[in-house]
């Protein structure tokens, strides 16, 4: 049997996800000045997600159990990471197993 040709066409990059869009995944509030919390989203918001902390031209990301991410010089990209930590750090897996 004779397959027919693949029609090839110029690669195109893949489109990156907005920064934006993970971040709003939590629930962000102002702490205080410069320090932006982050819950998870719900009625009763019992999940600590993390926080950024505006240091001089850094916003320094922390993940809900204390450790350091890193310092960006973006406020979305910061809370993008946080909310990614949150995602690969407190998967029901991780925390709930079968005894």
């Amino acid at each position: 049997m004779i397959m027919p040709a693949a029609v090839l066409t110029e690669p195109q990059p893949p489109t990156p996800p907005s920064p934006a869009a993970d971040a709003h995944e939590l629930v962000w509030e102002v702490a205080e000045a410069g320090v932006w919390a982050a819950a998870e989203p719900g009625p009763r918001r019992a999940m600590h997600a993390g926080f950024v902390h505006h240091v001089g031209d850094r916003y320094l990301a922390v993940d809900g159990l204390g450790a350091g991410i890193g310092a960006f010089v973006d406020l979305v990209v910061a809370q993008s990471a946080v909310a990614l930590a949150f995602r690969t750090t407190f998967v029901p897996s991780i925390w709930m197993r079968e005894v």
